[in-house]
């Protein structure tokens, strides 16, 4: 069973697992948070308070979890797990499949830290802004190469993707020149994107057909590659080395 709440006045979601987990418990989860998201585009976070992961009392409602996650994982910006059990037992049950949200850990009873990590500051994101020669056809890239969903568009020379909460502004208008391929030479970026798993983002992307200008490779830093948009702008993606 999993006791929910749903603060919608901050889009958060508060859930409380005390059972073993039943099919018909994310059914109303999904009742309670998708007029939310219909309304709101997504949820700032989702809060799991938990003494130990209770299991799941079927087949059933292993794949109810699933069709869950998969349906809202990329909808819910912010996940935090509240719980003195060790954690990674807990997240990898409940929360690690949230791929496009940060995670993070707080002891018991520290639930108001929580949310109020999930709320942050005044700042929610930065956006570059690219200047475009066909706006129509920057949105398309964007949204079939490279998985972005369409934010907005306002009056056909100005509009917005998104993905996993990362944005990127297109303005059509006159591009500036530069030296492209010394742009390139120099490894030089328009934006550095951080990603969870770049191995796995770069097979995705190679298959979609998208020009790399910096092949999959290992750095001191981390696991990076780089891409080039229909407007030559350089777009790094890079999966950060743990700490040692």
């Amino acid at each position: 069973m999993i006791e929910h709440r749903l603060d919608a006045q901050h889009s958060i979601l508060h859930i409380k697992p005390t059972s073993a987990l039943k099919e018909e418990d994310f059914a109303r989860l999904a009742k309670a948070v998708d007029p939310q998201i219909e309304k709101t585009g997504g949820l700032a976070g989702l809060i799991v308070e938990v003494s130990a992961f209770p299991g799941w009392d079927s087949l059933g409602a292993l794949a109810a979890h699933f069709r869950f996650v998969r349906d809202h994982h990329k909808r819910v910006r912010k996940v935090a797990i509240v719980t003195d059990a060790p954690i990674g037992s807990v997240a990898e049950k409940l929360a690690a499949h949230f791929v496009a949200a940060q995670i993070k850990h707080f002891p018991a009873g520290q639930a108001g830290a929580a949310q109020k990590w999930i709320l942050g500051g005044e700042l929610s994101h930065i956006a570059p802004v690219f200047r475009v020669k066909d706006l129509e056809q920057s949105i398309a890239y964007y949204r079939d190469r490279l998985g972005f969903d369409v934010e907005f568009v306002y009056e056909g020379f100005y509009g917005s993707v998104v993905r996993d909460g990362c944005h990127i502004h297109l303005q059509r208008g006159a591009w500036t020149p530069r030296d492209q391929a010394a742009f390139e030479k120099a490894e030089s970026l328009d934006a550095c994107i951080v990603v969870a798993d770049a191995k796995r983002l770069s097979r995705n992307l190679s298959d979609a057909g998208v020009p790399f200008t910096v092949a999959l490779r290992e750095m001191p830093y981390g696991t990076e590659f780089y891409l080039r948009d229909p407007d030559g702008y350089i777009l790094g993606f890079v999966q950060p080395a743990r700490p040692q």
